[in-house]
């Protein structure tokens, strides 16, 4: 996992800190400290440089941890390539956030290209950009930098973000932000956690990075003017990456939206929901995020929106209208967006129903609801017998009391006395039969077991000649 809580301690001049002191300095409990210690010493052997010391209570930081960026990213420099989408996405946002003259050298510092390379992706992203009217200009005094209003340039900013991999895309902006001022992420790391405190409000696990770079190049762009607005931009932002179920304050408005997109809903595809409560509770914690990132510009990229487009074609044509309440307040709704509202009423409409549940199993996926949904409607086409209880977080599950429950689904890695499986949220067809197999072999349940294509092939290879096209056929 990427954090930068103990940044503080690597930055500082103070090479020797007691527990007491560290646990001050980051808000860190005892607990998380020590996991966070042992994830940065195994990234640090991974890099084959030593360890950091922690003995009796005290934390010996060297004179310089070397390749810093690096080690917390797990890059290896030998391997590392930027794809040429992020590397104009990273362009754009080394040049929103310049206060000093940027040139073409300091872009193949930091993207480690050649010039040339260079040339080609800025005429490429000024061309992207001219669409929108937004100018990439250059003088010998300011360097590149970009000429349009504000606001256009930070949605653009969160745009081009999105762009970003979470492993070379990321480590890049990290280093470049780190380089400018250090402490800058952790600062706003801090910031962030004190707002998401305040709000009550708990951001969803696989949006808490892009989140947070985001805050950190809103801040470093603007720090001394517009703060409050920043501020108030931030806390929609938190709200927006959240999963919606926190103790956001009840608004009347979305209440009575949410009620009339399920009216609009159950007209248009002509169904009725066996349980209209819950149906409407997962929609409310859906359209609540989704309101403010929507009405703010902060939409989400859905990788599966193909995929979702193919496997429920007729119900996303009717999102449009089934839509409209919200798209009357916010304006127009990406496909992307539409796409996570499909899987919330998909997973619904089309589900099947089985009676006489033997077996109940946690569903455990910390990439936010929607994609909990998609992991949940895949369980059940699966385990049809089974009793699923959705969480989309570790602590919400660390609450349930052990005996309500036999079988954890988890996307992340968890110590249990119950049976854990770790599976991904968008499972690929060889995955779940895998998953299938094991499960009703460990207990012990009545079903077809789907064997695996080199065991269809090594069955029937003795009789027929199977072409190369009809071996990846069944692989799939």
């Amino acid at each position: 996992m990427i954090n930068y809580d103990l940044d503080i301690l690597f930055f500082s001049n103070h090479k020797l800190w007691k527990l007491e002191r560290i646990l001050e300095v980051t808000n860190l409990d005892k607990e998380k400290f020590y996991r966070m210690l042992e994830e940065f010493n195994q990234k640090l052997e991974k890099q084959s440089l030593k360890k950091l010391e922690y003995k009796n209570g005290l934390l010996a930081i060297p004179d310089k941890v070397e390749n810093f960026e690096e080690t917390r990213y797990s890059i290896n420099q030998k391997t590392f390539i930027l794809t040429e989408v992020e590397r104009r996405s990273l362009i754009y946002l080394l040049i929103f956030i310049n206060k000093t003259p940027l040139s073409i050298s300091l872009f193949q510092t930091y993207l480690q290209v050649s010039k040339n390379t260079i040339l080609s992706d800025l005429k490429k992203l000024r061309e992207e950009l001219m669409s929108e009217n937004i100018q990439v200009e250059y003088s010998r005094k300011k360097g590149f930098y970009l000429n349009f209003e504000e606001k256009m340039l930070q949605e653009k900013a969160w745009y081009f973000l999105q762009n970003l991999s979470e492993d070379s895309g990321f480590y890049i902006l990290s280093k470049v932000l780190n380089d400018k001022k250090p402490l800058t992420i952790f600062k706003n790391n801090q910031l962030l956690k004190k707002m998401m405190q305040e709000l009550q409000i708990e951001i969803v696990y696989s949006r808490y990075l892009s989140t947070l770079l985001f805050a950190c190049l809103l801040r470093h762009r603007t720090f001394e003017k517009n703060s409050e607005n920043i501020n108030d931009l931030l806390k929609s932002l938190i709200i927006g990456m959240s999963d919606g179920k926190s103790a956001i304050g009840q608004d009347n408005g979305l209440y009575r939206m949410a009620f009339n997109i399920m009216e609009n809903v159950m007209k248009l595809a002509a169904i009725e929901f066996d349980d209209f409560t819950k149906t409407f509770m997962a929609l409310l914690a859906h359209l609540t995020p989704a309101y403010y990132r929507i009405r703010n510009h902060f939409e989400l990229k859905n990788v599966l929106l193909e995929r979702i487009k193919n496997e429920y074609h007729s119900l996303f044509l009717l999102m449009d209208n089934a839509l409209r309440p919200l798209k009357d307040e916010v304006g127009e709704i990406s496909e992307s967006e539409k796409a996570y509202f499909v899987i919330l009423f998909g997973g619904e409409i089309y589900k099947n129903k089985y009676s006489g549940q033997s077996l109940k199993a946690i569903v455990l996926c910390v990439n936010g609801i929607s994609s909990s949904l998609i992991m949940q409607k895949r369980l059940e086409s699966l385990f049809p017998t089974m009793e699923f209880i959705l969480s989309a977080r570790v602590s919400h599950f660390e609450k349930l009391p052990i005996n309500s429950y036999d079988i954890i689904f988890s996307t992340v890695p968890l110590k249990s006395d119950k049976k854990v499986y770790l599976m991904s949220a968008f499972p690929d067809q060889r995955e779940e039969n895998k998953l299938y197999n094991q499960v009703l072999q460990d207990f012990q349940l009545l079903g077809f077991a789907k064997p695996s294509a080199q065991t269809i092939l090594d069955s029937i290879e003795p009789y027929i000649i199977i072409p190369e096209l009809l071996v990846n056929f069944i692989g799939k």
